[in-house]
């Protein structure tokens, strides 16, 4: 399970040294910062889950953090945070009159078990949105991504690498006369076929590459940071696993004529290039009209989005 982290944001040293020895002796790690500023760096390299911050203004006010924060997770560029704020009994008025999506305040200055509390009650909310998250978004029968899941992780990614001027992949599998083995052999057969399918298909993927199921015979892998290079190496590397895959088929006497097809495409946004949305629309018109395809075969492209436009190379 992932290290749970909590983000304590305040401008007094000693304090903030006193709140970290109390919530480090807990079932989540504490990292601080000075400010709020300080903070949002801080968040773009690591991923926190509970975040308490002062409502009052460091070097930006508190209740512009919480509208940066929310805008955000709305663009799917960081998970959903739970925020706590603190601050006296006026700020915390203007708080509640301001309407922004804040989940608690705490009365400074706080009592240590009351922090302790809120803190966990944070962790626990987070939880139970990252359960919920898991059981709409994962295939439990496949443990691949849904499509909804899927388009979920492309937006985040799209969002990811136009900020950091990045590549990412998508390798489209179709595994053609799957069909046929349900017909002649029945769905156990079809789905242990799957099964193993998916184990060497996972043994040439990072942890963090994603796959989804987006058909019964179909499958896109979503490979972040990898250019067209990359992508044509992981088709090379697939190629020769699955000739021990076919070899297993061979021993178990299922001589149907299984092919696996892949077809790719790497997406880069130039810096300056506000193009996500644009980006978006292009890779699922991608994947809608090559789903389509009666006869796929191999074929990679590499497409480039500038301020222009996109720019379609094919490889």
């Amino acid at each position: 399970m992932p290290e749970k982290k909590l983000l304590f944001i305040c401008e007094d040293k000693e304090l903030a040294h006193t709140v970290k020895q109390s919530l480090d002796n807990q079932i989540f790690t504490v990292i601080t910062a000075q400010s709020h500023l300080q903070a949002i760096t801080i968040m773009d390299k690591t991923d926190v889950d509970v975040i308490i911050a002062p409502a009052y203004e460091t070097n930006i006010g508190g209740l512009e953090f919480v509208k940066f924060l929310r805008s955000k997770e709305s663009d799917y560029v960081i998970p959903k945070k739970y925020l706590i704020l603190y601050g006296d009994e006026d700020t915390r008025d203007e708080v509640f009159r301001s309407n922004l999506l804040v989940d608690d305040f705490l009365l400074y200055p706080f009592y240590e078990p009351e922090l302790i509390w809120r803190a966990k009650l944070g962790f626990n909310y987070i939880t139970q949105i990252q359960e919920l998250f898991q059981k709409l978004s994962i295939d439990s029968n496949t443990n691949t991504l849904t499509p909804d899941g899927f388009y979920l992780v492309l937006e985040s990614e799209i969002n990811r690498i136009s900020r950091h001027t990045r590549n990412f992949s998508l390798l489209l599998i179709t595994i053609i006369n799957l069909d046929d083995i349900l017909l002649n052999f029945g769905k156990d057969w079809q789905g242990w076929i799957e099964k193993k399918f998916l184990m060497h298909l996972r043994n040439n993927l990072r942890n963090y590459d994603q796959v989804s199921k987006l058909d019964t015979n179909m499958y896109v892998v979503l490979v972040p940071d990898a250019d067209s290079h990359s992508l044509k190496g992981l088709d090379k590397r697939l190629k020769k696993e699955y000739k021990s895959f076919f070899s297993e088929l061979k021993h178990m006497g299922l001589t149907e004529d299984l092919q696996i097809v892949h077809r790719g495409i790497s997406i880069g946004i130039l810096q300056n290039a506000n193009k996500k949305d644009e980006v978006f629309e292009f890779v699922k018109h991608w994947l809608t009209k090559e789903k389509e395809v009666n006869t796929p075969k191999d074929e990679f492209m590499m497409c480039t989005f500038s301020e222009f436009g996109p720019e379609v190379e094919y490889l």
